[in-house]
């Protein structure tokens, strides 16, 4: 069974990906004191797009397409919807460093970034 949760083609990046994502979480979660089902409506998304992307799910998609169609329903649909609807933007800025953060909203109020929010 737990041959299905290994990564049928072993990526770096991804598995760093989610790690940033999940750490920048978690610690903006204690922070800005985020409630229980948008934690749980993040944590959903984020699994459901870790299974589709990251296991043997990609496998049996390859080879059958009913799993294939699956796996789209959920990398299109179900996940990004779970996780819009945690609305994550504030949680995950608040785990930033403080560092970051600062610059983060000091390149929000420059003249380029205005700009581009206006198009």
């Amino acid at each position: 069974m737990l041959s299905f949760f290994e990564p049928w083609e072993p990526s770096l990046v991804l598995p760093l990906v989610f790690a940033v994502c999940g750490v920048l979480y978690l610690r903006g979660s204690w922070r800005a004191r985020t409630g229980v089902s948008r934690q749980l409506a993040f944590w959903f998304g984020f699994v459901l797009f870790y299974v589709a992307l990251q296991t043997r799910v990609d496998y049996y998609a390859e080879h059958q397409f009913f799993i294939h169609r699956l796996q789209h329903l959920v990398l299109h649909h179900l996940a990004p919807l779970c996780v819009m609807a945690a609305y994550p933007g504030s949680t995950l800025r608040a785990g930033l460093p403080l560092r970051w953060r600062i610059r983060l909203h000091r390149a929000r109020r420059s003249g380029v970034a205005r700009a581009l929010s206006a198009v």
